[in-house]
């Protein structure tokens, strides 16, 4: 990668996000090529659909694909008593073909057994038995620190960390998210406080829904219509005009305090080394 490049988006949804996303994968080839990205991860929320069309047409455009999936899981009560905070997210990205072997293997995992139809949380088990070959990126306000922030239970904090630490080893990072909300805000410095008392690496993340923020109205009427709500019902998940496909020098103005932050993107991407190859049915 050359010196030009100084920040890679690697939490993109597509389409693909069903009622969530709204870029479609052609916009996000040339998004990336806009930007002056020489890579860009596609991480769909629960599933792998959009992956080949990604890979084949990224690849075609001289734009390095890299494949992830944003999942559920689900804490130990070992870990956190408040079984209502037990289920958070993170972000898997593969990293090599083992990688893709277990990613697909979790996601399919997350579909199957389930009796109501709803995708099911993987247990941090199935997650620690399948790491090999993925980065896992802690999700921000939406990952697993955010179930001991208010607790204070930093002892069982330690001791899940280090599991994430053993399993992951080098390929763990605390994302660091800055769209505006209130509860980033509060916690921002306790997660830069985590990452450096756990000596785990930070990567600043922009959680990206949608292409530009003229598309923020539209694209909030479309996560009412996933949820069955109103836009005037406060219960609602609601999202910011600032969730939009960020360039390079935008993400490094918003954190420009934090430049291990921006250059992290840039390592991440040339640990990833799979490329999907077409195949024709047999």
């Amino acid at each position: 990668m050359q010196s030009e490049h100084k920040f890679i988006h690697l939490r993109c949804r597509s389409s693909y996000s069903l009622a969530q996303g709204a870029i479609k994968i052609d916009d996000l080839v040339q998004l990336a090529i806009d930007n002056n990205m020489p890579a860009l991860a596609l991480t769909d929320n629960g599933n792998l659909f959009g992956a080949l069309e990604f890979s084949m047409k990224f690849a075609k455009n001289g734009v390095q694909p890299i494949l992830g999936c944003i999942i559920d899981i689900i804490i130990d009560e070992k870990f956190i008593s408040d079984r209502s905070k037990n289920k958070s997210k993170i972000l898997l990205l593969v990293k090599n073909n083992i990688g893709w072997k277990n990613l697909s293997l979790l996601v399919s995992k997350t579909f199957l057994n389930n009796i109501d139809g709803v995708q099911k949380p993987i247990s941090l088990d199935e997650l620690f038995t399948h790491s090999e070959g993925l980065i896992c990126l802690l999700g921000g306000i939406y990952g697993p620190l955010m179930s001991y922030i208010d607790t204070e239970k930093n002892d069982k904090l330690d001791n899940l960390l280090e599991l994430f630490k053993k399993y992951f080893s080098e390929r763990l990072f605390i994302e660091i998210m800055r769209h505006g909300l209130e509860k980033e805000k509060l916690t921002e410095n306790v997660f830069l406080r985590i990452a450096s008392n756990h000596f785990i690496p930070i990567l600043a993340s922009n959680n990206i829904y949608f292409n530009d923020p003229e598309m923020f109205d539209a694209h909030d009427c479309l996560m009412c219509i996933s949820e069955g709500k109103t836009i005037s019902d406060s219960s609602r998940i609601s999202i910011t005009k600032e969730h939009y496909f960020k360039s390079q020098e935008e993400m490094i103005k918003l954190f420009s305090d934090l430049p291990s932050a921006i250059s992290n993107s840039l390592t991440i991407a040339k640990m990833c080394s799979f490329l999907m190859e077409e195949r024709k049915p047999s």
